[in-house]
C-alpha cells in the first residue's frame, strides 16, 4: 500500500522492507461464547452466574437474561496453560516477523537508546508541592532504578543539597531485588505523621 498525493510518493516503503512478508495472520475458527445468566456448571439447572461464587452478588441481578450469543473466531487463541502447540507456534511466528521487521528498520538501537534514556543515571527531582510545613517531592538518585519519597521543611525550601530531607519511602530498598515495583505516590496523614503509599 502507496499514498501518493500530487502523483508523489509519500512515505515511501524503505528498500529492504519491500521484499518482506506479510505478518502471520491468525485463522478464523466459528466459535460461541454466551454472555449473560449461564446454567450452573454443578448440572443442578438452576441459572447462577459461573464466575460468582455468590449467586447473591450485587452485579448478579444485572446480568443478561437470557443471555446473548457472541462470535470470537479467535477464541482458539486462548490458551490459559501455555502448552497449545498450535498457539505457541502461531506467537512464534507472529515475534519472528516482528524481530525481522524491527531490525530492517533499525529498531534495536532505537530501543537501545530509549532504555539508555529511560534509566540514565543523572539525578532528577520532582517539584515539591507544600503540605503543612513542609514540601513534598520524589528523588531519582544517581544511578538508581526507583523514586524516593522525601520531605523538607518549608524553612528548608530552598536548599535543594537534600542535606536537610527527611526520607519518607525509598522504592528502590523496597523493591530489592524485582524487576519491577510501582509506588506512584505517597501520602500523609493531616499531622505528616504517618505515609501511605
Amino acid at each position: 500500500y502507496q499514498r501518493r498525493v500530487h502523483g508523489k510518493l509519500l512515505n515511501p516503503t524503505p528498500t529492504n522492507l519491500k521484499n518482506m512478508n506479510g505478518p502471520p495472520i491468525a485463522k478464523q475458527e466459528d466459535h460461541v461464547i454466551l454472555i449473560g445468566k449461564l446454567p450452573s456448571s454443578e448440572g443442578d439447572g438452576a441459572v447462577k452466574p459461573r464466575a460468582a461464587d455468590n449467586p447473591d452478588a450485587e452485579w448478579a441481578g444485572t446480568l443478561m437474561d437470557p443471555p446473548v450469543e457472541y462470535r470470537d473466531p479467535y477464541f482458539w487463541l486462548r490458551d490459559d496453560e501455555r502448552e497449545d502447540p498450535a498457539v505457541i507456534a502461531h506467537l512464534e511466528a507472529e515475534n519472528a516477523w516482528t524481530a525481522q521487521r524491527a531490525a530492517a528498520l533499525g529498531m534495536p538501537k532505537l530501543e537501545e537508546q530509549l532504555y539508555a534514556e529511560h534509566f540514565h543515571n543523572e539525578e532528577t527531582e520532582s517539584a515539591p508541592y507544600a503540605a503543612g510545613d513542609f514540601l513534598y517531592l520524589a528523588r531519582k538518585g544517581e544511578g538508581k532504578r526507583f523514586d524516593s519519597f522525601v520531605r523538607r521543611s518549608r524553612s528548608n525550601g530552598d536548599d535543594s543539597s537534600g542535606d536537610h530531607d527527611e526520607v519518607l519511602l525509598d522504592v528502590n530498598v523496597l523493591a530489592g531485588s524485582r524487576a519491577q515495583c510501582s509506588v506512584p505516590f505517597v501520602k500523609t496523614d493531616p499531622v505528616h505523621h504517618t505515609v501511605l503509599a
